[in-house]
């Protein structure tokens, strides 16, 4: 079994990022049950910001626990909306904090897959783009996904569970993920940074 971190870059009630992450984590453990997805158990937004004075007094307890749970994951699945062209800061201030230490992060050559969603007719693909070096630059290992960029997304349907009802060619890149995420858990890879929390 391994272990799918999933975090959604909107701190929004209703966010459309937070329904994509839970349509496609239900999807994921349906064809790929040797996935198990589970929500970062910190709220992003709770974060300290990443001050370097604050590191070096030793980092919140919420952090810690935030990079122990990246640390203890097989890989990382992440939607983000945009916001003036670029990610939320809230989800580059976490990211900012699981990059540290370099060379020696929880992030280091750990399998990511990102996704987006948006109202726009662009599905938030420049985020996309940001958020992809952003993870390039902190040592995460990024997965040569297919696009999973949701336009329009307030114009889908919303079930009963507050998931959406995805197109079909959302849906098969979606299961794309979980057969890359099950070829990188599997396969030999950079040795992780250690005792990065």
């Amino acid at each position: 079994m391994a272990t799918i971190l999933t975090l959604a870059g909107s701190v929004r009630t209703h966010s459309y990022n937070r329904r994509l992450i839970d349509t496609a984590t239900k999807q994921l453990q349906r064809s790929h049950p040797h996935l198990q997805l589970r929500p970062a158990p910190v709220a992003i937004d709770d974060l300290a910001y990443f001050v370097a004075d604050i590191e070096a007094a030793g980092a919140p307890d919420n952090v810690t626990a935030f990079k122990q749970a990246i640390e203890g994951s097989d890989g990382l699945l992440i939607a983000t909306p945009e916001y003036n062209g670029n990610i939320p800061g809230v989800l580059k201030n976490a990211l900012d904090w699981a990059s540290r230490p370099a060379g020696h992060s929880p992030l280091d050559g750990l399998p990511v897959a990102v996704m987006s969603a948006s109202p726009s007719s662009f599905g938030a693909q420049t985020a996309r783009a940001a958020l992809l070096s952003v993870l390039i630059a902190s040592g995460a290992h990024p997965l040569p996904t297919p696009a999973v960029s949701v336009s329009r997304v307030h114009q889908l349907p919303v079930a009963d569970d507050d998931t959406l009802t995805l197109t079909p060619d959302i849906t098969a890149a979606i299961n794309q993920l979980g057969h890359l995420f099950t070829q990188a858990v599997n396969s030999d890879r950079p040795t992780r940074g250690r005792g990065a929390a």
